[in-house]
């Protein structure tokens, strides 16, 4: 047990003994792409055993001031089994 804490440290402060010294300039994302699945539950009906609703969507969204994105986006019906 002894030997592993000792490994661990060791390892830890070796990756924090480099470190860099020049600025690195920032850069923004002006957009990004994302795909989702949702699962719906079905609300209790007549129907017996039915399933949850899947969905999947992709979306591109667009950066419009520093707290706001906005994008398209489609869904689509997915089958589970």
């Amino acid at each position: 047990m002894k030997r592993i804490v000792l490994i661990l440290l060791l390892s830890f402060i070796y990756q924090f003994s480099f470190s860099q010294n020049e600025n690195i300039e920032r850069k923004t994302q002006k957009g990004f792409a994302k795909l989702d699945f949702l699962s719906i539950d079905m609300p209790i009906t007549n129907v017996p055993n039915e399933k949850n609703m899947g969905f999947t969507g992709i979306h591109y969204n667009l950066m419009v001031n520093d707290w706001l994105y906005g994008g398209l986006g489609i869904y689509g019906a997915v089958f589970l089994r």
